[in-house]
């Protein structure tokens, strides 16, 4: 009997090392609320250095919106904008510049691929290699709104331990 109750503790024990590794190996993480508004934030701070008021969304990796803000006297027009860039940096998870060269050097027709943004401000929020979200900029210029979305993902996630 007690031969039989240590196999089974060690075989417990065994187990529970295996399948630690295991789960810790495919676990990610989710944007929580709080972590989107953490990256709104930093775009705020961003955006107040350039001097700009512009839309930023934050979406999950399906490219649903998580949370949303349109700085005071941002243009009405980049509210729709700002999520779109979002939703396609987090659907192709890549930066939307990327696209944005793709379209103008030798792959035109890719702009109309659904969900399809080339222009930069768009960019995917990633832990460990895997994108979590993504956020998305629009409201002044090309270059403004790719520096401001990827202040706003600077530092975020794990940094892997290996």
């Amino acid at each position: 009997m007690k031969k039989t109750s240590r196999k089974l503790i060690c075989l417990a024990f065994v187990a529970s090392i295996f399948s630690s590794a295991a789960i810790a190996e495919y676990t990610t993480s989710m944007l929580s609320l709080d972590d989107a508004r953490s990256l709104i934030a930093k775009g705020h701070t961003s955006a107040d250095t350039l001097k700009v008021n512009v839309c930023m969304a934050v979406v999950d990796p399906s490219g649903s919106l998580i949370t949303f803000d349109r700085m005071d006297r941002a243009p009405y027009g980049c509210v729709d904008a700002a999520i779109a860039k979002a939703k396609s940096a987090a659907l192709f998870r890549v930066k939307t510049s990327v696209n944005m060269q793709r379209v103008n050097g030798d792959e035109p027709a890719i702009a109309n691929t659904p969900h399809m943004v080339p222009l930069g401000g768009g960019v995917p929020v990633t832990n460990n290699d895997v994108v979590v979200g993504a956020v998305g900029v629009s409201g002044a210029t090309n270059a403004m709104e790719v520096k401001i979305a990827e202040a706003m993902v600077a530092g975020y996630g794990v940094v892997p331990t290996k």
